[in-house]
Formats: C-alpha cells, sequence, structure tokens
C-alpha cells in the first residue's frame, strides 16, 4: 500500500464481480453519515484490508436489546415477525436478500403482515434524555441503516430503542445475568421510506465503490488519521488521538 497523488493504493484480489455487498453498516459509512468512520474506511473493510474493531461488550447489550424488542413483538403485540438469530444468519450466510446482486445483509426483525423492518439498537440511558422522545433526533447512520433494509424488502420502517440504565447496561457488559429491567426504557418510532431517496444514495455508494475497487486506490481525504495510523501510513503525536 502507499499513498500517491493524494490517493491511497491497495491489493485486493476482489473485482466487481466477486466483491461483498454493501450492508446496512457499510452503506451509512460510504454515504458519509457515521460520525466514526470516513467512507475510505469502510473500503478497506469490504476489501478485507482491515476489519471492524468491535467491544464485546456492546454485543452483549444488544442481544439484550434485541430479546426485549422480540418479546415485545410477539408476546405484546401478539405480531407474527421473522428474527433471524445467530444459527439462522449462518446459515443465510449472513445475507438474506440474494435477489440482489450488490446489496444484502440482515435486518434485525421483519413484520411480513404489516410490511414493515424493525432496526433495534440498545443505548445507555443518556441518551435517552438526546432523543428518547423525538424521533427527528434519532441519530442519522441508525436512521439510514434501517432504512436502507426497509428499501430492500419495500416495506416501512419501525425503530426500536432500549435504553438501559448504568446499572444494568453494566451487568450486561460482564455478560452477567441482569438484576432487574424495571428500570430500562422502551421507545419505538415509525417512519415512512423515501424509496427513491434511498435507491440514489445506494447508486452513489455502488459507484464510489465500484470505481475504488476498478482503479484500487481511495482518494486520501476519504481515510481517517487513525486507520492511516493502524497501516503505518501516517505518524503523528498521542494528542492526536
Amino acid at each position: 500500500m502507499e499513498i500517491k497523488d493524494g490517493y491511497l493504493y491497495f491489493e485486493t484480489d476482489l473485482t466487481v464481480e466477486t466483491k461483498k455487498k454493501i450492508t446496512g453498516h457499510s452503506f451509512v459509512d460510504l454515504c458519509g453519515f457515521n460520525p466514526y468512520l470516513k467512507k475510505g474506511d469502510s473500503i478497506l473493510n469490504l476489501v478485507n484490508i482491515i476489519k471492524s474493531s468491535f467491544d464485546v461488550k456492546y454485543a452483549y447489550r444488544g442481544d439484550a436489546g434485541e430479546k426485549i424488542s422480540l418479546l415485545y413483538h410477539t408476546k405484546k403485540l401478539n405480531e407474527n415477525v421473522i428474527y433471524y438469530d445467530e444459527s439462522t444468519k449462518k446459515e443465510l450466510h449472513y445475507d438474506c436478500f440474494q435477489n440482489y446482486n450488490q446489496c444484502g445483509g440482515i435486518p434485525d426483525i421483519e413484520i411480513p403482515d404489516k410490511e414493515i423492518v424493525v432496526e433495534i439498537k440498545s443505548k445507555s440511558m443518556k441518551d435517552y434524555d438526546k432523543f428518547g422522545n423525538d424521533k427527528n433526533a434519532v441519530p442519522k447512520h441508525e436512521l439510514y441503516q434501517g432504512m436502507y433494509y426497509a428499501y430492500l424488502r419495500k416495506y416501512n420502517l419501525k425503530m426500536d430503542y432500549v435504553f438501559f440504565d448504568e446499572e444494568t447496561e453494566n451487568e450486561l457488559f460482564q455478560n452477567q445475568k441482569v438484576t432487574t429491567l424495571k428500570n430500562i426504557k422502551f421507545v419505538e418510532f415509525d417512519y415512512d421510506v423515501n424509496f427513491k431517496e434511498i435507491e440514489n444514495l445506494i447508486k452513489e455508494c455502488l459507484i464510489y465503490y465500484n470505481k475504488c475497487i476498478r482503479e484500487k486506490r481511495i482518494p486520501i481525504q476519504d481515510v481517517s488519521d487513525k486507520v492511516l495510523k493502524l497501516l503505518n501510513l501516517k505518524e503523528f503525536n498521542e494528542n492526536e488521538l
């Protein structure tokens, strides 16, 4: 790998025909909606040069949030849902959109009878004060991840948020059995999906993705300093981290 003339050049065996599909996570990254990643970082992940880092404690919290949401839809609302557990995801090779050549992934829950995709997010209680009562204040990268899957299924979207109090969250982070769930908050927001908007965003992402694959280079401004540091391509002081 090298930086030359404003680009990061990379080598990969992937071609436009064999490259990874864009999923909900990489979609929002390539749109530039993720405040934590640049779209070039996502490209490097998609071509297997870097791997996404994810603290397992958030996976524990996420699993708990999904179970709470699932119980809400099946037990309280008595809805017939499709839920993709880990074994099902593996059977599907983490893609239930085989009819798409370049787009895929797996939504959290689908409610076919109501034509709804449910995107589930687990958060700290402090985030409830930020947007727990305002659907218009939901983080854009989280909302559009759900919008992406709703578009692929041609459904509308429901965002389920589970906010955990500090004590329960710490128990989950340590993969312990929780003492109580009485202090959590559950919020759901309904959204109509602007299919044309999402379609245009997907087209823009694919144009960028395919161009990077074809030319085997990424504009250097689209790669974060953190990733360049990881690749030993940039030196900077500790206070810049």
